[in-house]
């Protein structure tokens, strides 16, 4: 594993950092100054920086500090390094350690992409299902159009060379500033429900919607910067035709998403790799980023592609795989997703001071005010309506809506994107879009990202999860008979013949290993009650293997290290097992 993670870094830190010495103009002897001796410091300088990233996170959670979040301290490290590279080293790394859009997105954004989508609780997101759409489509476009429009009228007098451009560019500004970042999100909410399981309904609607916000806000930016290219009027026909863009582009990287996870788990339910768990990982993986680029090849969404996929894998594909395999796999994502995620706020850190700004400082800080007033008027309205088809005990009250309005954190998708339009020759105000990008991403996340944990317990918003209808006497909804049309039909197609029996046999695993324990004379723990799959839809034992091993030395018998081995390695899927199985 660690061999596979320093390929993992060593490929994406040397596709990011080797020097592009033939575009660069301005060095006279380009050949001695950025040479082959200059690529082992830029890699020494991201790695080190990578590592105090990591030592800042741990010492924020040693310490129990509050007002500084993970993401922040990671910006916050990238920014005095590149202040010592900007400053101390006489700029010489400058051009050469910086954030490379191309490099971002082809292989930086689909690990935590897929990361998200395979870690997202499934149970969570059914049972929030309609909020989330809700405000994940209709809101993220709603929150385009107000911001675009937005954009033009205080262009008129703080950027008129913004102002006098056609409306499609200000959409393109709209639809990246809509993107809210699921990475910024998490560090926060993960502070604040880390010991809550299961997960509060105000965190699964939060983290749902910013996962899948950043897919939609992808497909908005590329249609409208398609109109800007092609010098569209605004027309009815126009718009017509945008929202009919929107919904092939949407509909087609669903579906591209949806069939790579179903072939990935066909291809691991007829043949056999279960004695490979390496094998059955990497194909999983190779699927995966397969449905981003194959998205990508298309014109389609990537994110949205590889979002789907990911869930899908996680639905089906995880459930053909070894025990191994099944256990490995999450962390396995979660260590490429911190990796990229350390990688990228780092980064932005650093671009402070390895770009050329363009600030038009009225114009940035209206756009920051307006971030905060879209963001409210799209989460009252669409909430209040969707809580008018909840019953009581699932409403988002006041409390939660208002903590829902200043969370909207921007992150690495909108600075990605903001890139991208700076090197399209279509949007002349690129370069001012990357300094408003990085400007407001920095912005949300120091000040309501760092001070969150304050207003969630100044608000006083609900912690409680709202119980889960189930029984014969809960009322069949429209998304009840659609899942119980995809357990009835579509699973068995996709999953072992014999997945429907796996918790018998785990049961039977996990009475074999608690019988030997017992012989030891070691009481085995009481059932928590409480215990729900964790967002993977993994659920492990009560024993841990820490607590099994220290009962080991106590009792100074060392075969029980073997039963916590196993104990550890004995999974199940509750919530996708039909209700005939359960």
């Amino acid at each position: 594993k660690l061999q596979f993670l320093y390929f993992i870094v060593h490929i994406t830190n040397m596709a990011t950092l080797v020097p592009d010495v033939g575009n660069n103009t301005d060095a006279a002897a380009p050949a001695d100054e950025v040479g082959e001796h200059e690529v082992p410091t830029i890699l020494l300088i991201v790695c080190l920086m990578n590592i105090f990233s990591f030592m800042g996170n741990r010492l924020l959670q040693k310490y129990k500090i509050k007002w500084m979040s993970e993401s922040a301290m990671t910006i916050l490290i990238g920014l005095v390094v590149g202040s010592f590279l900007y400053f101390a080293v006489g700029g010489v790394y400058k051009d050469s350690v910086h954030f490379d859009q191309e490099t971002f997105t082809n292989y930086i954004l689909p690990p935590i992409i897929f990361e998200a989508g395979f870690s997202l609780h499934h149970q969570g997101v059914v049972d929030n299902l309609a909020v989330i759409l809700t405000l994940a489509i209709p809101g993220t476009i709603l929150t385009t159009l107000m911001l675009g429009f937005s954009a033009k009228l205080i262009a008129n007098g703080t950027y008129s060379e913004l102002y006098e451009r056609p409306i499609w560019e200000c959409m393109c500004l709209g639809a990246m500033l809509s993107a809210i970042d699921p990475i910024a999100v998490l560090s926060v909410l993960g502070k604040l429900f880390k010991d809550k399981n299961p997960k509060p309904q105000i965190y699964n609607v939060i983290f749902g919607e910013s996962v899948l916000n950043d897919a939609v806000a992808v497909v908005l930016y590329k249609v409208f910067l398609d109109f800007l290219e092609n010098d569209k009027d605004p027309t009815v026909g126009t718009i017509t035709l945008a929202i009919l863009v929107f919904c092939k582009i949407a509909l087609a990287s669903v579906l591209i998403g949806w069939a790579t996870a179903a072939l990935s788990s066909l291809l691991l339910k007829f043949i056999n790799f279960r004695n490979s768990p390496p094998t059955e990982i990497t194909i999983l993986l190779l699927f995966g980023f397969g449905s981003y680029y194959i998205a990508e090849a298309c014109s389609m969404s990537g994110i949205m592609a590889l979002f789907i996929c990911g869930r899908t894998s996680c639905h089906y594909t995880w459930h053909n795989m070894s025990t191994k395999s099944q256990v490995a796999t999450p962390e396995i994502l979660h260590v490429m997703a911190i990796i990229a995620e350390t990688y990228v706020y780092s980064f932005l850190g650093l671009a402070f001071w390895s770009f050329k700004h363009y600030w038009k400082w009225s114009f940035t800080i209206l756009m920051l005010l307006m971030l905060f007033v879209t963001r409210a008027l799209t989460v009252f309205p669409l909430v209040s309506v969707t809580n008018c088809f909840q019953k009581k005990e699932k409403r988002l009250d006041l409390r939660s809506q208002l903590f829902m309005s200043l969370t909207g954190l921007r992150g690495a998708i909108a600075f990605g994107l903001a890139l991208s339009a700076d090197n399209n020759d279509a949007v002349e105000s690129g370069p001012v879009f990357v300094s408003v990008a990085l400007f407001l991403i920095v912005a949300t996340v120091f000040i309501f990202g760092n001070f969150s944990e304050y207003l969630f317990f100044w608000i006083g918003v609900p912690q409680d999860s709202p119980a889960p209808s189930s029984g014969s006497s809960a009322p069949k909804t429209t998304t009840k008979r659609l899942l119980g049309i995809e357990k009835r039909y579509i699973a068995p197609l996709l999953r072992h013949r014999d997945y429907k029996n796996h918790i018998e046999r785990r049961r039977e695993e996990i009475g074999k290993v608690l019988g030997d324990l017992e012989r030891f004379d070691i009481a085995a723990p009481a059932q928590n009650q409480n215990s729900q799959p964790s967002p993977t839809g993994v659920m492990s034992s009560e024993y841990s293997h820490s607590d099994v091993q220290q009962s080991t030395e106590m009792a100074g018998t060392p075969t029980l290290d073997t039963a916590a081995v196993e104990v550890n390695e004995v999974v199940c899927d509750v919530n996708d097992v039909p209700e005939e199985s359960a």
